[in-house]
């Protein structure tokens, strides 16, 4: 899959399947780019933008990591043309995936993100062959994206971000060991995501509540108020 996270929300919510055994290549392309040593994060002197490792998208992820060939130029070029034209229509008819049927334009953009999958994989594994303990990490960081919304408390809007949400993937200490995430005992009030207690500024490093709404932290039923300075 690539970005799991509203699939797994929308399967989960309106027929209460769980998937699982995942390979999600969004976060796999990111720890391509990692290991080359391009986690493209934002900028730092402005503490509005975004902070963090940026993740991208499948338009990106297939224009960058995707050799064209006699084989899937076709495919490609109808994808990029095909998504032009459905982001004009999302535009216009933000509702246009409820109704149906779907029409002979979403049929085709739905097959052709699944199609251009295979081919972003298989450029993806000659950067970092996935075997051993990094195919262990992805196994688990796909398990973990899965979760980040479907299992969250339900909230009128799911929050997007262009950033890679905290702990996901897990570090690789001496070679052959996943690092342990810490324990998550800290709800936040803005995505309600679980977070874990880091340095005293619990801000949440997902959604920046704090950058919006002075940001509280919920932690056994109380609540402490963040200070916007602590950012």
């Amino acid at each position: 899959m690539f970005d799991c996270r509203g699939d797994a929300d929308s399967l989960y919510g309106e027929f209460g399947v769980r998937i699982t055994n995942i390979y999600d290549l969004q976060l796999f392309e990111f720890m391509c780019r990692n290991a080359a040593g391009k986690p493209m994060r934002s900028n730092p002197s402005n503490p509005r933008m975004l902070r963090g490792s940026v993740i991208r998208g499948l338009g990106v992820t297939v224009q960058t990591d995707v050799n064209v060939t006699n084989e899937n130029s076709n495919r490609i070029t109808a994808f990029y043309s095909l998504k032009k034209v459905a982001h004009t229509l999302f535009d216009t008819v933000p509702t246009i995936w409820r109704y149906r049927p779907l029409g002979d334009k979403l049929s085709k953009y739905a097959a052709l993100d699944v199609v251009n999958m295979w081919d972003i994989f298989k450029a993806l594994k000659t950067h970092v062959p996935l075997i051993g303990i990094k195919k262990e990490a992805l196994e688990l960081a796909s398990d973990r994206y899965a979760s980040s919304r479907r299992d969250c408390e339900a909230i009128e809007k799911k929050f997007h971000s262009a950033r890679l949400m905290s702990f996901i993937i897990p570090d690789i200490i001496r070679g052959d060991i996943l690092k342990p995430f810490p324990v998550c005992n800290r709800k936040c009030n803005g995505c309600k995501r679980m977070m874990p207690y880091i340095n005293m500024s619990s801000y949440c490093v997902d959604c920046e509540e704090i950058l919006r709404n002075k940001s509280y932290f919920s932690d056994q039923g109380s609540y402490a108020k963040q200070r916007k300075t602590s950012y």
